[in-house]
C-alpha cells in the first residue's frame, strides 16, 4: 500500500499529518516493511509474521462467528423489546469478543436472527427468530445430564 493510499485512514488511526504515518510505520519495524519507490514515493506491507498472525486472527474470527451470533442471540432475547441499539452493543463489542464492524458483517449476514431497525433513541438490533432451545440455562443443562446419568 503506498502512503497516500494510507492516507484515506488518517482518522481512524488518530493521524492529522503524513509524517505521522511514516513515524508511526517506523516505529514498527517488526510489524511494517517500508520500501522507497522513486524519491518521493514510499510503499509499506506487513512483514510476513505480521501477515501470518493476521491471518490466523482472521481465522480464529470467522471460526468464532458461529458462536458470536449465539452470543448475541441470547443478549436479545434477554431483552424486554427483543431489541438492543447498536450502540450499547458496540459498547460491550470487546467484552463479547464482536469484531469492530460487527454491524455490517454480523447483523446483516443473518437476517433469518436479527435486523437493524430504527427506533426513536437510534438504529437498534433486534431480534427476528425466537429459539427455544437458547431458553435453556447451563444449570438446566448440567441438571438434565445428571438426570439422564441416574436414570441409566
Amino acid at each position: 500500500m503506498s502512503l497516500r493510499e494510507l492516507g484515506k485512514y488518517r482518522r481512524e488511526l488518530g493521524l492529522d499529518k503524513k509524517r505521522g504515518f511514516i513515524a508511526l510505520l517506523r516505529k514498527f519495524p517488526a510489524v511494517f516493511d517500508i520500501k522507497e519507490e522513486g524519491v518521493f514515493s514510499l510503499k509499506f506491507k506487513l512483514t510476513p509474521e505480521a501477515e501470518r498472525l493476521y491471518l490466523e486472527e482472521m481465522r480464529i474470527m470467522n471460526e468464532m462467528e458461529d458462536l458470536l451470533v449465539v452470543i448475541l442471540r441470547k443478549l436479545l432475547m434477554m431483552s424486554l423489546e427483543k431489541q438492543i441499539l447498536l450502540e450499547k452493543i458496540a459498547n460491550l463489542r470487546t467484552d463479547l469478543g464482536l469484531p469492530l464492524e460487527f454491524r455490517n458483517t454480523i447483523c446483516h449476514k443473518y437476517p433469518q436472527d436479527f435486523r437493524v431497525v430504527l427506533t426513536e433513541r437510534g438504529p437498534a438490533l433486534e431480534l427476528t427468530h425466537w429459539d427455544p432451545e437458547l431458553t435453556v440455562s447451563a444449570n438446566q443443562l448440567t441438571d438434565e445430564e445428571n438426570r439422564a446419568r441416574e436414570v441409566e
